[in-house]
């Protein structure tokens, strides 16, 4: 830059107009403040740096002006000659005008809303996950505390499951839970374990069916031959019964979930709005600035809120019919069955397919109740998506398997 050209860039527009094209222009690239600042060499600070140059209120030095140009693609020269010809037409396109503030607010307003949906999908769940264990799970295993001498099953039934990763791990997950409910149901939980007889509702339940997956999970795995998709599925059910367990312990299930959506991002995101609003009848600029804020505050969850709004209202579709049709199945079950103790051998041969049966539908709903909101919530991308990807697969098997039966 020449000496005739840097006096040119000192005097010829003022930092007001260099903001906005630098403003401009950032949004063009879909950049944050954040990340063009450090992409021009600004350290500490760089989304705060660039925040006061697009509002006029800082003149950057020559290295730091070079950075910004070159980070948004174009030379220091011509970054100058757009400052120096702002007119009223790339005014309009690089301030935020009354009706792009009005778009954007309410784009931030949808979102609010997606997320109070989501709390309500959240609410929707714990209460089907509540009937489904009143209904069928504790039910269920006070029905199978009166049976005497009820088979585990055997370790040798995981046997080797081809096809997708995501697919293949989910179906082991749901076997594995099923061998640890059929052993605590059979009082094989081993040693120090609690027997099915003894069950205090839905957590002691949970309780003992991890105990008699962990008891046996070494046999399950050398049964497996090692699969590291086997590993992965034994691992799975082994977190998701430690996730159900935790659900069960609080009041309202998940509601540490909930605390957790309300406050981090639909209050907070109501609470930004109503700033932003008192704002705009100050300064436009300031303004923007905060609707910058609350708009990456929504994109860093955006991905996190899609997945949940798409498996909760699944996962409580499941346990709703758990509660209703294997519910009304058990019922009639019990019926035929009577009161008192009954031996696994008295029983006809309709009976026994009938308590397998419910062995299958309870690992499957522990398998939907085990599904890790927590972890969705706070997943980012890759990671994100494996978390998904599982979790959609292992409501999938279980619904395949709770319809095969009820």
């Amino acid at each position: 830059m020449t000496l005739g050209y840097r006096m040119r860039f000192m005097t010829s527009y003022s930092l007001e107009s260099l903001g906005a094209v630098v403003s401009a222009l950032r949004r063009e690239k879909g950049l944050t403040q954040q990340q063009l600042g450090e992409r021009a060499g600004y350290q500490a600070g760089a989304g705060v740096a660039i925040s006061r140059l697009e509002n006029g209120q800082l003149r950057p030095g020559r290295d730091k002006l070079e950075g910004v140009a070159r980070a948004l693609g174009i030379s220091t020269d011509e970054l100058a000659i757009r400052a120096a010809d702002g007119n009223d037409e790339s005014e309009r396109s690089a301030r935020p005008s009354i009706e792009s503030v009005d778009n954007r607010i309410a784009r931030i307003s949808r979102e609010i809303e997606r997320q109070r949906q989501l709390e309500r999908d959240l609410e929707a769940f714990n209460e089907a996950r509540d009937r489904a264990n009143e209904l069928f799970l504790i039910r269920f295993s006070a029905i199978a505390a009166r049976i005497g001498g009820s088979p585990a099953r055997s370790e040798q039934n995981i046997e080797s499951i081809d096809g997708e990763d995501a697919d293949v791990e989910a179906k082991y997950q749901i076997r594995f839970t099923t061998i640890g409910v059929s052993a605590a149901l059979a009082g094989r939980a081993g040693d120090g374990a609690a027997d099915a007889r003894s069950f205090g509702g839905y957590k002691a339940f949970v309780q003992a069916v991890a105990l008699g997956l962990a008891s046996t999970g070494a046999k399950l795995l050398a049964s497996s031959s090692g699969e590291s998709r086997a590993l992965g599925g034994y691992s799975a059910a082994v977190h998701a019964g430690q996730v159900a367990a935790r659900g069960a312990s609080a009041s309202g299930g998940n509601a540490f979930v909930l605390g957790l959506v309300a406050g981090a991002a639909v209050v907070g995101f109501a609470d930004l709005l109503t700033t932003a609003e008192r704002k705009r009848k100050r300064m436009k600029q300031d303004l923007d600035a905060e609707l910058e804020k609350v708009e990456a505050a929504a994109a860093d969850i955006k991905s996190n809120v899609d997945a949940l709004r798409e498996l909760v209202p699944k996962a409580t579709e499941t346990l709703e019919y758990i509660a209703v049709h294997a519910g009304h199945a058990l019922g009639r079950w019990e019926s035929q069955l009577g009161l008192g103790v009954r031996e696994w051998n008295s029983l006809n041969s309709a009976d026994r397919r009938r308590y397998e049966s419910f062995v299958d539908i309870a690992a499957a709903q522990l398998a939907v109740a085990g599904i890790d909101i927590a972890a969705l919530w706070m997943a980012r991308t890759d990671q994100l998506e494996e978390e998904r990807r599982l979790a959609d697969r292992v409501l999938t098997q279980a619904s395949l398997v709770i319809t095969s039966h009820v």
